[in-house]
């Protein structure tokens, strides 16, 4: 029986699949593809604030329009993105730990923490948390 392959999927890799910048297609398209070779994604209970925080964010300022903001909305939820749902209890332990060591906002820190915990791969597009991922060990995609 073939192992189903896990990664954690932060807001940046994301939100690049509606708000895609050139530079970024690419890999954002190459990450997508992986649900497509059965694939799933982790996410901590942060990731859907950010993502619905980005798309309200990118309606207001006419980058998208309430309906692709809907189809997107549609399209993420058919996707296999799991929910890990202690990351509110980590955020004041162990993610408040990491933040500080590695320098990085407390929602970043959730995506590395889940990633470091798990041992999975980590696909983002952030610098500073790329950066302190390679410090850790973790895998990026």
């Amino acid at each position: 029986m073939r192992k189903t392959p896990l990664f954690v999927l932060d807001c940046s890799v994301t939100m690049a699949w509606i708000l895609l910048e050139d530079s970024m297609t690419e890999k954002a398209n190459t990450i997508l593809s992986l649900f497509k070779e059965e694939a799933q994604a982790k996410v901590p209970s942060i990731w859907a604030f950010e993502v619905a925080n980005v798309l309200c964010h990118a309606e207001k300022v006419k980058k998208i329009s309430a309906l692709e903001s809907a189809e997107f909305k549609e399209f993420l939820a058919a996707l296999p993105i799991h929910t890990e749902n202690t990351t509110p209890l980590r955020a004041m332990g162990s993610i408040y730990t990491l933040a500080k060591s590695e320098q990085l906002t407390i929602y970043d820190a959730a995506y590395l923490e889940l990633a470091s915990r798990e041992s999975l791969p980590l696909a983002t597009f952030d610098k500073a948390l790329r950066k302190a991922a390679e410090r850790m060990d973790i895998v990026l995609l």
